[in-house]
């Protein structure tokens, strides 16, 4: 009888460790979709590629992703067909940002526009960008959602630049997500 219930409560202990054994290997598995590092980041990313569909884009590697970009935070005078753009994972420029952003209810061009600063390692990445990239184009997203697609024009060499093309909410939206990472 002894060595009956040594049996039964050795194939329940065995039991039990194999359960918590199941549940730790379940919470691994799960491990790599939650690493920091695959988590999107706010930021400027280059365009690699753009398409009016994701499949007349070139198949996106390991490190890349798509993205579509609705034009949504935009006026409507200024929004066009949605487009699908092939990205990196990781933002070329993460946006970090050495003060508060600044939000103007009328800037320079009468509409809202939000003002931002980058930290001095975030703006050199970005003159490093704007440099080797001139008349190529970024991506600024927030919440792995583009939010403003940019041709870049000039090098910006101070890190300071202004979102002034998104719509009255839009430029509130953006600077409530903004704030609140900060």
């Amino acid at each position: 009888m002894k060595n009956l219930t040594l049996t039964i409560i050795t194939i329940i202990v065995s039991l039990s460790i194999g359960s918590a054994q199941a549940q730790v290997d379940k919470r691994d598995d799960r491990s790599p979709k939650t690493k920091e590092t695959e988590k999107p980041q706010v930021g400027f990313y280059l365009v690699i590629a753009e398409a009016d569909s994701q499949s007349a884009l070139p198949v996106a590697t390991t490190d890349q992703r798509v993205v579509r970009y609705d034009y949504r935070f935009l006026r409507d005078s200024e929004r066009g067909v949605p487009r699908y753009i092939l990205l990196s994972k990781t933002a070329d420029v993460p946006l970090l940002l050495s003060k508060t952003p600044e939000i103007k209810d009328k800037g320079e061009n009468g509409f809202p526009e939000l003002r931002l600063e980058l930290t001095p390692e975030a703006a050199i990445k970005l003159e490093k960008l704007t440099r080797d990239h001139l008349n190529g184009e970024v991506v600024f997203v927030i919440d792995d959602e583009p939010v403003t697609l940019h041709k870049i024009r000039s090098i910006i060499s101070d890190g300071k630049f202004r979102l002034s093309r998104c719509t009255d909410t839009a430029c509130h939206y953006i600077y409530g997500r903004l704030v609140e990472k900060h």
